[in-house]
């Protein structure tokens, strides 16, 4: 167990009362008892403020972690009009495992709002002959690949 664990838990003392006789018995143990959990007492509220202090150290450092999160492709390429790109193969089925991943080469032909693009096929291979995608499954088309 680690020293975190063992100052979080609760103690598991069970008071016991004291046996006395005579008339400042029942007094005796009753401040007894009352030291006992008011030691208790000290004890828990401590424990809370340990936890609370714990949660806003996470809530601190949490927010930088989600900004990450959602920033991890960075900035998209900006195409311009009849510029030569690839399109990523987004229809699947079956024998299309050892085919290759980006339909090439298409030409740009109109650029629309929200990162979507118009293209058009260029010769005769596989793959539709005008459609629209997004710029996240494009990529510039260089002569090295061809």
């Amino acid at each position: 167990m680690s020293t975190k664990e063992r100052e979080i838990k609760p103690s598991k003392r069970k008071t016991k009362k004291l046996k006395s006789s005579g008339r400042n018995a029942n007094k005796t143990s009753d401040s007894d008892e009352n030291q006992v959990l008011a030691k208790e007492k000290n004890d828990l509220l401590r424990q809370i403020d340990f936890l609370n202090s714990i949660i806003l150290d996470t809530k601190l450092k949490e927010p930088n972690k989600s900004k990450t999160q959602f920033v991890k492709k960075g900035k998209l390429l900006i195409y311009k009009k009849d510029e030569p790109v690839t399109i990523k193969r987004t229809l699947f089925g079956t024998r299309l495992k050892l085919r290759p991943k980006f339909c090439d080469p298409y030409l740009i032909k109109t650029i629309k709002p929200h990162d979507r693009n118009d293209v058009e096929k260029v010769g005769q291979r596989e793959g539709p002959y005008l459609t629209s995608t997004t710029v996240d499954f494009t990529k510039k088309w260089s002569t090295a690949n061809a």
